[in-house]
């Protein structure tokens, strides 16, 4: 996707705040696969069936800002919205393939209205010791009759605590997803909630001109069921996200 023309305009109305609108218009061409597909797409367990008629995709975004860019504490709130003119998403038809049993989904476009929020509040987001940093999305997708677009992101809370300090940084955070129940009128797989707590530690290293770092990652250490919503049925419903895991690792860089 490429931006066709934008333009901000942003007052910063006192030392270190600022406030300001976006308006964008992009354009995206439809991929090889959404024109060209007829078969078996093994990584998403579907038929897919292109459709060559399908024209590029224009998107009309604003979107209003306000910024806290110094201090300890600061912070950001974000609220926009994107109209597209023939979004191309996948339509599952309710057909099966004969051979693969795999549904068959076609390429189809239709005219939607994203509506979405971002926000954060960070604490000593820039120097050494401790920050944190508490944080909030969301996104809503119709199409123009009102119904829900696929695969639409659940709204997220969430934020992490850290220490960063000479050689040594970590981070613990903890990200809560609540359920997705609005539903494309041909999904049928609701997501529940989940709570994802990561955990990470790393030393740097030096060795004459070469640096590094030794890191220890843990995963999902509540080990919960997380399924996106933003995945695909097949994937969403066969394929959680991995559960607890632990990673020690080391990185250089010459």
């Amino acid at each position: 996707a490429l931006p066709i023309s934008s333009g901000s305009a942003f007052w910063n109305y006192t030392e270190g705040y600022k406030t300001g609108l976006t308006l964008q218009m992009i354009q995206r061409a439809p991929s090889v696969n959404e024109l060209y597909a007829y078969g078996n797409h093994d990584s998403t367990a579907t038929f897919d069936i292109g459709n060559s008629s399908l024209s590029k995709e224009s998107a009309y975004q604003i979107e209003w800002a306000w910024r806290k860019t110094q201090g300890l504490w600061q912070g950001q709130i974000n609220l926009y919205q994107n109209k597209t003119k023939n979004y191309i998403y996948g339509f599952y038809t309710n057909d099966s393939d004969l051979a693969s049993n795999y549904p068959v989904r076609q390429f189809t476009q239709a005219n939607t209205t994203l509506t979405g929020y971002e926000s954060e509040l960070l604490l000593n987001p820039q120097g050494p010791g401790f920050s944190a940093r508490l944080f909030s999305d969301g996104l809503r997708g119709t199409f123009d009759d009102g119904s829900n677009l696929p695969l639409q992101p659940t709204i997220r809370v969430g934020g992490h605590v850290g220490f960063d300090q000479g050689i040594w940084s970590s981070k613990l955070s903890l990200i809560h997803g609540l359920g997705q129940t609005r539903l494309a009128t041909f999904e049928t797989y609701p997501t529940p909630s989940y709570n994802k707590l990561d955990f990470r530690v790393s030393r740097k290293l030096n060795w004459g001109t070469t640096d590094g770092n030794l890191y220890l990652m843990a995963n999902n250490l509540l080990n919960d069921t997380i399924r996106y919503s933003t995945t695909v049925e097949s994937i969403r419903i066969n394929a959680p996200l991995a559960g607890r895991s632990f990673i020690l690792g080391l990185s250089l860089f010459y």
